[in-house]
Parts: structure tokens; sequence; C-alpha cells
């Protein structure tokens, strides 16, 4: 299976987990593609983006990851802006990873998978897995691996 994840990393952790996932995809025999969502010049953390360097070609892939950091208790505002403007999904499945600070869901991890839910299922896509890594715990390489696992086999069973 082609797998698109497409991923905003302001620190490199979020990065750092789809990379994970990506091996572990290619691993069991599918093609997954890791493609960074770049801002324009300009951009700070924290502000919306004027528009992104290059935008993927989403049709080229069966099923997609799209994977951000929590900024501000919220889902960042570039995956926000960059999932307001993709091409419908048309029944593609697709699973999302977000990873925070902070120790707990509830404390934005949760709202930001809610707020990229909605975004994939307005475009007509099939949430087949979500996870958050809780970057300031203890046990995050256990949530990572964790993380991947449940990602890995919402689209691959």
């Amino acid at each position: 299976m082609k797998i698109g994840i497409i991923v905003f990393s302001n620190t490199g952790n979020t990065l750092s987990a789809a990379e994970r996932l990506e091996k572990k995809l290619s691993g069991k025999g599918h093609a997954a593609t890791l493609v960074r969502l770049m801002p324009k010049a300009g951009y700070r953390a924290g502000q919306a983006p004027t528009g992104f360097e290059e935008l993927p070609a989403l049709d080229r892939f069966e099923a997609l990851v799209f994977a951000a950091p929590v900024n501000a208790f919220s889902l960042c505002l570039p995956m926000k802006e960059y999932l307001e403007t993709i091409e419908p999904l048309r029944g593609r499945k697709t699973a999302l990873l977000t990873t925070e600070f902070f120790p707990y869901g509830w404390m934005g991890g949760t709202r930001a998978i809610a707020m990229m839910r909605r975004a994939c299922e307005g475009k007509g896509g099939v949430v087949c897995g979500s996870a958050i890594v809780n970057w300031s715990r203890k046990d995050r390489e256990r949530r990572i691996e964790a993380a991947v696992d449940e990602i890995a086999g919402g689209l691959i069973g």
C-alpha cells in the first residue's frame, strides 16, 4: 500500500515520531513516504503561515497519516490551515498523530486529534486510528512505540 505521512514539526519531536512510523510501515512492505509541510519563509511558531513551500499531491497515496504538534492547547495553525485546503479524500483511510509537551492528552492532544478528525471526515476521509504522544512523560519511548503500533494497525490491519 502507498502511504503518505504528511508531517508538520517545529522542534523535531513530531518528525521523529513520524519517522519511526515510516520505518515500521516500510518494514512491513508498504511504500511509506514522509512529506514535510514547510511554511513559506517568514513563518514563526504560533502564527498562521502565509502558505506552504510545496503542497504534496495526495492522490498518489492510498492511505494518509497527518502528524502535527499541539500548540496553545490546540492543533498547530500550519496543520489546521493545511487540512482546510486539501483536496477531497474520497473514502481514503487516514490516521492522525499528534505530539504535545504536556503529560496528559486532555491538555491539548485530545482537542488536536478531534480537530484533525473533523477536518479529515469533512473531506470524506475514513479515520482508522489516532494517537497522542506526551513528550514530557518518562515513558515517552513506550508511548511512541504504542502510537506507531496503533496507527500502523489501523491503516494496514
